[in-house]
C-alpha cells in the first residue's frame, strides 16, 4: 500500500522497488530479452587455457608460501586445495591438447587460415 505521507516509514526506494515488482507482475514475470547467439569462436582457447594453467600454478605456489605460516586446520585445508588444483591442471593439460588437436584438423581441412590461428607453445 501506497502512502503519500513519506513520513509513515516508506521511503524512495521502497516506491521504486514497488514499481519494479508490479511492473514485473504485470508482464508475467521476469523475462530475457532475446539476443542473437555469439559465434562459437575458438581459435584462442588454447591460449587462455595456458593462462589458466599458469595462474593456477602461481595461486598453488603462493598457497604453498602460506603454508609455511599456517597451523593445523588451515594447513589442512591448503593441501587439499592445492591437491583439488593440481587435478584441475591435469584437466586443462589434456583439455589444451584437445583443443590443440582439433585446431590443426581445423587448420588441415581448410576450414580456417594457419595465419589465423595464434601462435602458441602447446603444454
Amino acid at each position: 500500500m501506497l502512502h503519500n505521507n513519506w513520513k509513515d516509514g516508506i521511503n524512495s526506494c521502497d516506491v521504486e522497488m514497488l514499481f519494479v515488482v508490479r511492473h514485473y507482475k504485470n508482464k508475467g514475470g521476469m523475462r530475457m530479452a532475446r539476443k542473437t547467439p555469439k559465434p562459437d569462436d575458438r581459435s584462442d582457447n588454447v591460449e587462455k587455457l595456458q593462462d589458466m594453467v599458469q595462474n593456477t600454478i602461481g595461486n598453488m605456489e603462493a598457497a604453498e608460501e602460506t603454508m609455511a605460516f599456517a597451523e593445523g586446520k588451515e594447513r589442512a585445508a591448503i593441501k587439499a586445495k592445492n591437491a583439488r588444483r593440481e587435478e584441475s591442471i591435469a584437466g586443462m593439460r589434456s583439455e589444451i591438447q584437445d583443443e590443440a588437436s582439433a585446431r590443426k584438423k581445423r587448420v588441415f581441412s581448410g576450414l580456417i587460415r594457419n595465419s589465423d590461428v595464434p601462435s602458441a607453445q602447446f603444454t
